[in-house]
């Protein structure tokens, strides 16, 4: 309680030092709360004028749950939010009505949340997430509200999840995931959001589980799949335009021909033969794909 009271007494001086007005709360307005129990940004008047002042509320056992300065009917000044039993949920501050400048989250436990800032209601600069457990689990930038530059993210263990790069909101560059073990799980380029160029898939014991390659978020080019069991070739063909494309073969994992046949635009067409394990012919036709009307 100790705590709590001196968190209390420093937001309650700060907000009231910067407002110098009225001290009422909730119920007295007709603010509506959004699904976090916080006031919705809308301007408030009080008695037909912009309301300067400060605006909380509490729970039944008179615990301050929040505390907001307004100014001239806007947002202004720090807010804090507290849990029921009086830990610190959340600082921060608004600027006429929108969020800007630092903040921080917390856990029920007191361990920090998440930090970062914002700059005239836009997300804006370094932003870190923690795990209860107070280890990080995501570091990013945000310039404008949109992810910009790098970024990781992390199991709470500590090992490293994702890393990548952002540019204006979409990934754009080298991106890599890993598995839980930090084997390698994924790995690719990023254009503007979309994949592009060769990109990589692992199993979880760190073997090649396919090769794909992408142009402009669209499978295109070669590509080749690998059983787990042996890393043994399990598939290989083509795409065009994100449809299997041309020469098309299968593999069983002792590495027999299990299929041959050829792909047009994403169906398997003309002459195809299947094998046994062993290698002897399985079946062989021809298919026909009758021209769309």
């Amino acid at each position: 309680m100790k705590k709590l009271l001196t968190l209390i007494l420093i937001g309650g001086s700060v907000l009231i030092s910067s407002c110098n007005g009225k001290r009422i709360h909730i119920s007295e307005t007709n603010l509506g709360l959004d699904n976090t129990g916080f006031p919705v940004n809308e301007k408030f008047f009080l008695n037909g004028d912009p309301f300067t002042g400060i605006i909380f509320d509490e729970n039944d056992e008179n615990q301050v749950l929040f505390e907001i300065n307004f100014k001239e009917g806007f947002m202004d000044g720090p807010v804090v939010k507290y849990y029921d039993d009086g830990e610190l949920k959340y600082k921060g501050n608004y600027k006429q009505g929108e969020k800007d400048g630092p903040f921080e989250g917390y856990y029920d436990n007191g361990q920090l949340k998440l930090s970062g800032g914002y700059k005239l209601g836009d997300r804006d600069g370094l932003y870190k997430g923690y795990f209860e457990n107070g280890t990080l689990k995501v570091v990013s930038n945000y310039i404008e509200g949109k992810l910009d530059g790098p970024f990781e993210s992390y199991y709470e263990n500590g090992q490293l999840l994702e890393k990548g790069n952002y540019k204006m909101g979409e990934l754009d560059g080298p991106f890599e995931k890993y598995h839980y073990n930090g084997n390698t799980m994924e790995s690719g380029n990023y254009k503007l959001g979309q994949l592009d160029g060769q990109f990589r898939k692992f199993f979880e014991t760190g073997k090649l589980e396919e090769l794909i390659n992408y142009k402009d978020g669209r499978k295109d080019g070669p590509f080749f799949k690998y059983h787990q069991k042996n890393g043994q070739l399990s598939e290989s063909g083509s795409h065009k335009n994100g449809n299997r494309e041309g020469p098309f073969e299968s593999y069983y994992e002792n590495g027999q021909l299990k299929l041959k046949g050829t792909f047009s635009k994403g169906d398997l067409v003309g002459p195809y033969v299947e094998y046994y394990e062993g290698g002897q012919v399985k079946g062989s036709g021809v298919v026909n794909i009758l021209p769309k009307t």
